[in-house]
């Protein structure tokens, strides 16, 4: 796994990937930055990696411009790979929170102070949590309107989307498939 584009392009992520983690492809993660770059700009974001696993999508961000990422994670080895990771690549401390948290629940918490342009949404895909997660987006007060979700699913899962989210993007690679979201004024 490597760094698309930014100021840690070309890096490779450093280490042997957690057990149970399917990282986000270089390709496919390449395509999701593409679209999402048609609707933002990455400067100055606040991004969440929610199901973060090796840390790479949020990561990609602030190598391009996002000035602050929350990785969310119910595994302690996940967190203890992505702390490691932006340890490797000298992040400044006050850019990131490492949280061990549920993803369905975090935006939902006082865990959250800030809020959140661009969201990452991975989970396992045996789990089946996407739409209590993406029912918790849709629900966060820190998530404002004009907010973009990424969401990567297996394609055996359906995806439900609240009245105030509307897709803007959708992909398949294989078995999986990426949905872009943006949050709107309705509900």
């Amino acid at each position: 796994m490597r760094i698309i584009s930014g100021i840690y392009k070309g890096r490779n992520i450093p280490g042997k990937v957690p057990q149970n983690v399917r990282p986000t492809q270089d390709a496919m993660r390449e395509t999701i930055f593409n679209i999402i770059s048609n609707f933002i700009d990455f400067e100055d974001l606040v991004v969440c990696d929610l199901c973060c696993g090796t840390g790479s999508m949020a990561i990609e961000a602030l190598s391009r411009g996002a000035s602050f990422a929350y990785f969310v994670d119910i595994s302690r080895q996940s967190l203890d790979f992505v702390k490691n990771v932006v340890e490797a690549f000298k992040v400044e401390r006050q850019k990131y929170q490492l949280s061990l948290h549920r993803a369905e629940k975090f935006l939902l918490s006082d865990k959250v102070s800030q809020n959140i342009d661009l969201i990452f949404v991975d989970p396992p895909y045996k789990n089946n949590v996407i739409n209590d997660i993406v029912s918790s987006v849709s629900a966060s007060r820190f998530v404002p309107v004009d907010a973009i979700v990424s969401i990567e699913y297996g394609i055996a899962n359906t995806l439900i989307i609240p009245d105030n989210l509307e897709i803007i993007a959708e992909r398949q690679y294989s078995i999986s498939k990426v949905t872009l979201l943006k949050k709107s004024a309705r509900m």
